[in-house]
């Protein structure tokens, strides 16, 4: 068993139970870090939201369509309904992919993760450095 300092999760669609994943996804994610929290109650709990998904567009090029990625919306504002309740610090990709619009690979994956990476870093660093003091 190890003493964690920050565990920065994501629970995205790939990570829901098929059984949950029609409108429990935010009872999921309570008892998932609900159990995190007793498990390693020393370590600052962050959470990723999912990020982005994108469909092209007349040039070929990988856009995001909040149209037809409304579910993705949904997911991360239940998924900070939750955090809220529980105390645990978000860390908002999906806002931050419609912000930066990161270069897509395909629909789901990025060709260039610089701008998310740099921000996942930003938040394990304060977590670190908060129970450093």
């Amino acid at each position: 068993r190890y003493d964690y300092d920050c565990i920065h999760i994501n629970v995205a669609f790939h990570n829901c139970p098929l059984d949950r994943a029609e409108g429990k996804y935010g009872e999921y994610l309570t008892e998932l870090l609900t159990a995190i929290q007793e498990l390693e109650p020393n370590a600052k709990v962050v959470f990723a939201t999912g990020t982005t998904s994108s469909d092209k567009n007349e040039n070929g090029e990988w856009v995001f369509n909040a149209e037809t990625y409304g579910l993705w919306k949904d997911r991360r504002d239940e998924a900070v309904a939750v955090c809220e309740k529980l105390g645990i610090t978000v860390d908002d990709l999906y806002t931050l992919c419609l912000e930066i619009n990161p270069a897509k690979a395909d629909n789901l994956h990025f060709a260039d993760n610089t701008g998310l990476a740099d921000q996942v870093c930003k938040y394990l660093n304060e977590a670190i450095a908060e129970k450093a003091k």
